[in-house]
């Protein structure tokens, strides 16, 4: 049997591999920051859930300063998925990190090579925009150094997604919590859900 992706699963792991690359650059604000280039690459995996398969795959990350795009890719998951929402071509998208503050503890992360603790310690604030196979999607994210928040849609030819989520530390890995409504426009429904998953990178 054919398993489907979690679409907003992906999303998340762009978010998680960027904002890792872009905490643990030199501590600086500013002008510095601005001049600061970068092409990233990291392996992702999201486990298994909800009798869904588990997905590998990876991540790329280019721009310059607070300007960036991405790219997500999931080999062999367009198998697995309708064209309409996945293809070989992945997810690709752009956003802009609008503030960023280094503090005491992001950089007493960064002595003690506790990325994630970087992660969660460093303040940012943004907004991105994706998309794949025939949908279009957006989303914001705000980390104050103690919650890191955000919210984000997708605009599809069949279904729709809106909604909130929160990522936080839990052990040695990234849980992400998110609360948003599905609509699937073939069967004019709305389906409220409520999504507790771990990414492992």
């Amino acid at each position: 049997m054919k398993k489907k992706i979690y679409i907003p699963s992906i999303i998340f792991l762009f978010i998680i591999c960027f904002f890792l690359l872009v905490a643990t650059q030199p501590a600086v604000d500013g002008f510095l920051f601005e001049q600061i280039p970068y092409n990233y690459t990291s392996s992702v995996n999201i486990p298994s859930h909800s009798g869904n398969a588990s997905m590998q795959g990876f991540f790329d990350a280019y721009g310059k300063g607070k300007n960036f795009n991405f790219h997500i890719m999931l080999p062999g998951a367009e198998k697995a998925e309708s064209p309409l929402d996945y293809t070989s071509n992945g997810i690709t998208g752009q956003g802009t990190i609008e503030n960023i503050g280094f503090n005491f503890n992001s950089i007493k992360s960064v002595l003690m090579m506790d990325l994630k603790g970087v992660f969660f310690n460093t303040k940012l604030a943004g907004v991105f925009n994706m998309s794949c196979a025939a949908w279009t999607g957006n989303g914001t994210f705000y980390n104050d150094g103690k919650n890191f928040v955000g919210t984000f849609t997708i605009h599809g030819q069949r279904t729709n997604y809106w909604g909130n989520y929160s990522l936080q530390r839990e052990n040695n890995h990234i849980a992400i919590i998110s609360d948003f409504d599905y609509i699937n426009w073939y069967r004019n429904e709305t389906i409220p859900k409520h999504v507790h998953n771990v990414i492992t990178f």
